[in-house]
């Protein structure tokens, strides 16, 4: 059941179909690009997951400069940056920090 794409097995998608492309760019972006109506790609979805605060500053600006130069060198119409950028996870400190569950 699914749908095999450059060895990804895709499920419960209704536009498996207009995938053109699941690559990843490095250990912390991944590029997903989709067609609509031919065969260019309309859309590429960035899903990115940051360094956090407690990496060095050189691996964060190496990580966001990485994402700014994917982003710039495609060449679709409409570009999608996703993702978890500096998150921490742990549990909540004070109990005015509503924003953060109880679980992280």
């Amino acid at each position: 059941m699914g749908v095999k794409i450059d060895g990804w097995q895709i499920h419960h998608l209704c536009f498996a179909d207009d995938i053109v492309l699941i690559e990843q760019l490095t250990n912390r972006i991944g590029r997903l690009r989709l067609r609509r109506c031919g065969s260019t790609p309309a859309l590429t979805i960035f899903v990115v997951y940051a360094p956090t605060s407690n990496y060095d500053e050189e691996e964060v600006e190496a990580f966001y400069m990485d994402l700014e130069r994917f982003y710039r060198e495609d060449h679709t119409f409409f570009k999608v940056i996703i993702g978890d950028f500096n998150a921490k996870i742990g549990p909540r400190r004070s109990s005015e920090e509503r924003h953060i569950g109880t679980h992280g």
